[in-house]
Formats: structure tokens, C-alpha cells, sequence
């Protein structure tokens, strides 16, 4: 499943040597393994940064602006303490990036609007089944120019290659 997921990452983001990830989480968390394992095998730049700058808006957003890091995954909880903290919107911090995937969570649109508002050329994605295989089976890029669309219904996305995902009723019954 690790195979398949970076394999399928390093594809959808187009991943190259020049990418720089920030890890924004322990290393033996499974949310982290999207920036571990993917900047590893493509030979992106891996910064490896503590808790308490990673978990402080203000220091979190700063090292993304000093260090011209592309890519991140983290949660939407995270997401959100970053975007609105008051130093997103008075700063370019995330000037940078070109990809944020999100997951283990609900993601709330308005802060896809807000990251959006700011930086309408990055690309915010929703993973989602991590308990159903290694880190993701689903995914869905959240297009800036469909933004309403996404903020009345929110989807988890589709099937990766080499996954299935299913929709069933109250009785456990595929559905259409």
C-alpha cells in the first residue's frame, strides 16, 4: 500500500528534485509518511523541524517562507491554526508552496478559501483512508474556480489506481 500510495503521490504532485516538504507531525504518524517517504524516494529536500515550531503558527509560517518549502501534508485542524493566524495574511509565507494535501480530517472549506484568496496558484487536496490502506485510498484536488461548489458538499474524492472505494446504505449495500 506504501508503494502504491508514492507511487501515485509522486505522479499527482509532480514531484521533482528541486521540491522541498516540511514533516508537520511525528515521523511515526502516518500523516507524516506523504512528506517522509516521498521526498526520500523523489531526492526532494526534507526538513525535519520540531514540534514547537511546526505546532506555532507564527514560526511554522515563517520557516515555510525562509526555507521556499513546496510541499506539505498535514491536517485540516493544523490547516486552519496556520490560515488564520494573523501572520498568513500579513506575510508571503506561503508564496512557495504549490501543494497542500490535507487529511485525517473534515477539512473546512472556508479555510481552502481563505489559503485560496491568498494564493490561487497552489493546489489544495483532501486525502482521505488511512485506516483502509497505508496512509490514503482516495483523493480529491479542490479547484479554485469551483470553491462554492466544494463549500455546499464537500467530497473525500476518488479511488487512487490500484484502490476500490465503495458507497453503501444504512444495511451495509452498495449503492449507485
Amino acid at each position: 500500500s506504501v508503494v502504491n500510495y508514492i507511487t501515485w503521490f509522486t505522479k499527482e504532485a509532480k514531484l521533482h528534485e528541486k521540491d522541498k516538504a516540511m514533516l508537520v507531525s511525528s515521523y511515526a504518524f502516518d500523516l507524516g509518511y506523504t512528506s517522509l517517504y516521498s521526498a526520500l524516494l523523489n531526492g526532494c529536500e526534507l526538513h525535519l523541524v520540531k514540534k514547537e515550531v511546526y505546532a506555532n503558527a507564527y514560526k511554522a509560517l515563517r520557516y515555510l517562507k525562509e526555507n521556499g518549502i513546496s510541499y506539505l501534508k498535514m491536517t485540516p485542524s493544523l490547516f486552519n491554526v496556520l490560515v488564520n493566524d494573523p501572520g498568513f495574511l500579513a506575510d508571503s509565507s506561503c508564496e512557495t508552496l504549490r501543494l497542500v494535501a490535507l487529511g485525517g480530517e473534515k477539512i473546512n472549506p472556508l479555510d481552502v478559501k481563505t489559503f485560496y484568496q491568498h494564493y490561487p496558484h497552489a493546489v489544495v487536496m483532501n486525502h482521505y483512508g488511512p485506516t483502509e490502506a497505508t496512509i490514503g485510498s482516495v483523493y480529491h484536488v479542490i479547484d479554485f474556480h469551483q470553491l462554492n461548489a466544494f463549500e455546499e458538499c464537500p467530497v473525500i474524492g476518488r479511488p487512487i489506481p490500484n484502490m476500490r472505494a465503495y458507497v453503501v446504505d444504512k444495511q451495509m449495500k452498495p449503492v449507485p
